[in-house]
């Protein structure tokens, strides 16, 4: 039961997948990375609302559950509304478009640097 549990809260690897410690640690260098490349003001904010006032979410967009990795290509900053309702696959159609064309739009500036 124990194990179950440990399981379920990601603190046991399943199937080669990452634990929750993992993540966190992939999130924080990151949010280092973005940080060095002066890109920190890209990411503080909701790509979709602009919603700021206080953490905003790093989302992942194919999860981690499904193999997503912690990259500037699989990663959205999103507010906890929109990050659930990405997750649960109920945000609308034209929320989606925003999450990719920011996406999109920040991949060159990785590149450059």
């Amino acid at each position: 039961m124990i194990n179950k549990l440990k399981k379920s809260m990601g603190l046991i690897k399943v199937d080669n997948q990452p634990s929750q410690k993992e993540v966190f640690e992939k999130t924080e260098s990151f949010i280092k990375f973005v940080n060095e490349l002066g890109l920190k003001g890209e990411y503080e904010k909701c790509c979709v609302c602009g919603w700021n006032k206080t953490a905003v979410d790093m989302a992942h967009i194919l999860p981690k559950r499904k193999g997503g990795k912690v990259e500037a290509s699989n990663i959205s900053p999103l507010c906890p509304n929109h990050h659930r309702e990405f997750d649960k696959n109920v945000i609308s159609h034209e929320a989606k478009v925003v999450i990719y064309q920011w996406i999109l739009n920040i991949l060159p500036k990785f590149e450059k640097n």
